[in-house]
């Protein structure tokens, strides 16, 4: 959490696809994939009246109360502060909130079509790339029909900034780099696109940034990038909106 601002900001972004659907609930449940080092979540959710879940692969998230203290309004902060301990997160349960560390495990523990909401920010992207249709299909099972799911998607190299990932064959960035912290599956747009309409997902919203030119000599990637078109190539990010039909 870089700043509450921050959080605050990617919360809202994403939410709004929520508040703005059909089949809107006021008491909707909300998950959010890969939380990272904080769990502001389950704050802002719990302020507008939504319960949550939140699913990462490991606890990397600051347990501490005094960490969240910038953005916990008191009337919840006298209640998150009767749990015995603030140290840990025994505190989310007074949010209607849980956090979840196991990643496609604690996703297979949830009941089917018990989420309304799902939302990720660069996240999935840094899934292994034999794992992400699993957890896209996890994902759809979750969902309510009506629900909606929101996942902001960077396709760079999260070494450099631009797509030199591209450069190394497959059979080398899946057994080495696959271990690396920086890793990304390095699937691109059509992809994840293929990903969620494979499963019926109804489109709402599809935005793609671009590059107006590709940021290196195409003859230079491995083979299975090379022959892509540069529309393609030069697709840098997207935030991809996707409705499951009732």
């Amino acid at each position: 959490m870089e700043s509450s601002q921050y959080s605050l900001n990617i919360y809202r972004k994403h939410i709004h696809y929520l508040l703005k659907n059909q089949y809107y609930n006021p008491k909707a449940h909300i998950l959010e994939l890969g939380p990272g080092d904080s769990v502001s979540t389950s704050i802002y959710a719990y302020i507008d009246g939504f319960s949550s879940t939140l699913i990462d692969q490991g606890s990397f998230a600051r347990s501490s109360l005094s960490y969240y203290s910038d953005i916990m309004p008191s009337h919840i902060d006298s209640k998150v502060l009767q749990v015995e301990s603030t140290t840990n997160f025994g505190w989310l349960s007074k949010l209607n909130s849980e956090y979840l560390t196991n990643g496609i495990c604690s996703l297979k523990a949830l009941p089917d079509c018990s989420i309304d909401f799902i939302f990720s920010n660069a996240v999935l992207e840094h899934i292994n790339s034999s794992h992400i249709e699993q957890y896209i299909k996890e994902l759809y099972r979750v969902l309510k029909p009506g629900g909606i799911m929101s996942h902001k998607i960077d396709y760079k190299d999260h070494f450099s900034g631009g797509i030199n990932h591209l450069y190394f064959p497959r059979s080398f960035w899946e057994r080495v780099v696959a271990y690396a912290p920086f890793y990304t599956n390095r699937l691109r747009h059509p992809d994840y696109v293929n990903l969620f309409t494979s499963l019926g997902l109804t489109c709402l919203t599809s935005q793609i940034y671009s590059w107006r030119h590709l940021p290196l000599h195409k003859p230079f990637l491995a083979y299975q990038y090379s022959r892509l078109d540069d529309s393609i190539l030069c697709a840098h990010g997207s935030h991809l909106v996707y409705a499951k039909d009732i």
